[in-house]
């Protein structure tokens, strides 16, 4: 069915989206930043409250609660990050977001012996600086690569891997810490594997930053 999928979207006469549109190898980079960043924020969204009920004995309600300081703080710097991108253009908050996103990733996993709930919900809130940053910023600079006939294409592509990135990414979550609990308790599964759940998402982080700096050599290869 999949394959049947991808070569009617490839050589069917009637395109969902236009493909074509990922030869821009900008685009392609901020699809990666933006698909990347929604993979570490719902990854770490299952992953966090999880942790709490689990090994914290939080109940449902404080594991959620314990979200809500990053929500807040995520809510209030995305428009502080469009008014600089406005100003500034997408290198210095896209690199920013990066930094933010792998020094808190770290930071989770540095911390996971001492976790409690106050320290989780700290993190998470410098976890969300750098999401809300990058997360708007990757794709509004995304629309501006390509041509104007083609920027419903744009949006729909970008629309769809952000699903893509919140299913996949709790499924790999999910599956990592399962597999320790195979062979160990749920309490030190958990544990275990969420540490290497955070070890994955900073090597997401760091590519990220990577495929942002990437695009500034490119830009200026240009120049």
């Amino acid at each position: 069915m999949i394959a049947i999928m991808v070569t009617y979207a490839l050589k069917g006469r009637r395109k969902l989206i236009d493909y074509s549109i990922l030869k821009l190898p900008v685009l392609r980079l901020r699809l990666f930043n933006y698909f990347g960043l929604q993979f570490i924020n719902i990854g770490l969204s299952f992953v966090l409250p999880l942790f709490a009920q689990t090994v914290l004995g939080a109940s449902a309600m404080m594991a959620g609660l314990m979200m809500l300081p990053g929500a807040i703080v995520g809510a209030i710097t995305g428009p502080i990050a469009g008014k600089i991108y406005d100003k500034q253009g997408p290198t210095m908050l896209l690199t920013f977001s990066a930094i933010m996103a792998s020094v808190a990733l770290i930071l989770f996993w540095l911390t996971t012996d001492h976790f409690t709930v106050v320290l989780i919900a700290s993190i998470y809130a410098l976890l969300r600086i750098g999401f809300n940053t990058g997360f708007g910023t990757a794709i509004s600079d995304g629309s501006t690569r390509v041509p104007l006939p083609q920027k419903s294409d744009q949006n729909s592509m970008f629309s769809m891997m952000q699903q893509y990135a919140g299913s996949i990414g709790t499924s790999i979550m999910s599956a990592v810490i399962s597999g320790y609990e195979i062979h160990h308790t749920t309490v030190t599964g958990t544990v275990m594997g969420s540490k290497l759940d955070f070890i994955l998402l900073f090597v997401l982080a760091i590519a990220i930053l990577a495929s942002v700096l990437r695009v500034k050599r490119l830009e200026a290869a240009q120049h």
